[in-house]
């Protein structure tokens, strides 16, 4: 990564100071890295991910959610960047209604078409060690079960036809998912 991409992601944070600590390192006109040693740079890419941590675990401590777009995904969920940082959003851990969309035999079925959408996720998890970054957009999303359940129940009309997901079935009937309730 050049220096001038690094000073990007830096002010990204919103940390002018540790930003301006290393202007040095880059020339506006000049996308390169200019007699900087290697050692240097691998010293400032470590800084930056120590303060990419540091963000995400003010995050989860802070019980604070985030606004990013869907980026990738793989076989569990998907992938959300958070400043900088590769977070992953396991399926299990996908809001109600996003996971009511999510149909198909294969990962690149089920998420692709959720790419470059926005979402708002919560930080449950940072192991340092390991780089890892687990998000919830179940635990950042203020509509509870509950309270989708009784916004279609009171929507429901009878009489009325609808459409829906039979979710199980038992000896005396179905249960069907009408609406994500």
């Amino acid at each position: 990564m050049t220096a001038n991409k690094f000073l990007k992601r830096l002010r990204a944070l919103r940390s002018p100071a540790v930003a301006k600590s290393h202007a040095h390192l880059a020339n506006d006109n000049d996308d390169s890295i200019l007699g900087v040693r290697m050692g240097q740079v691998f010293a400032l890419a470590k800084e930056f991910m120590n303060m990419e941590l540091d963000e995400v675990e003010k995050m989860l401590e802070e019980g604070g959610s985030y606004e990013g777009r869907v980026d990738g995904f793989n076989k569990g969920g998907i992938i959300v960047p958070v400043y900088g940082l590769r977070g992953f959003v396991p399926a299990s851990q996908l809001g109600i209604s996003r996971r009511m969309a999510v149909s198909g035999d294969t990962p690149d079925a089920r998420y692709a078409k959720m790419i470059g959408e926005p979402i708002t996720v919560r930080v449950i998890e940072v192991d340092r060690k390991r780089r890892r970054l687990i998000l919830s957009e179940r635990a950042a999303s203020s509509e509870t079960r509950q309270s989708i359940k009784e916004r279609v129940i009171e929507s429901l009309e009878e009489g009325k036809t609808y459409t829906g997901k039979v979710t199980s079935l038992a000896d005396f009937g179905a249960f069907v998912n009408v609406n994500g309730a």
